[in-house]
């Protein structure tokens, strides 16, 4: 469930990865490691997902990448530009709401789901079936 929710097509991972990116500059495998342990291992990404993201936020103007040490080329940091925060911002006015709403639904459902299983009969008592007298 959370590894569809931050799928590229949900939506999700965009805001979050702006979001870590926001907090300090990050390098690539840095986010899918916090993406990893903030979902407490429910979402591991790859490099075939994230690198590509950052590539595609980055041309949109919303990061701003720079290599590390520009002779090597192996780490490139991500810092969050002027535009990427008001983008930032206003995915995150359009989707906290959605996602409240959505955890206030989840949280009724599992309310609703253990009440039934409180108020199930255990399996081994001995009501009597429908039909039978009590």
């Amino acid at each position: 469930f959370v590894a569809t929710l931050l799928s590229k097509g949900a939506g999700l991972l965009p805001l979050y990865v702006l979001l870590l990116i926001s907090q300090k500059p990050r390098y690539g495998n840095e986010v899918m490691q916090i993406l990893a342990e903030r979902t407490g291992g429910q979402w591991i990404s790859n490099p075939g997902a994230i690198y590509p993201l950052l590539a595609l936020i980055e041309k949109m103007g919303f990061i701003q990448g720079e290599w590390e040490d520009p002779t090597k080329r192996s780490i490139r940091v991500y810092t969050i530009t002027p535009a990427g925060k008001k983008e930032l911002e206003r995915l995150k006015g359009i989707v906290l709401p959605k996602l409240e709403e959505t955890v206030d639904v989840l949280e009724e459902f599992i309310r609703d789901l253990n009440e039934d299983e409180t108020n199930r009969p255990a399996p081994d008592s001995e009501e009597s079936s429908p039909g039978e007298a009590a």
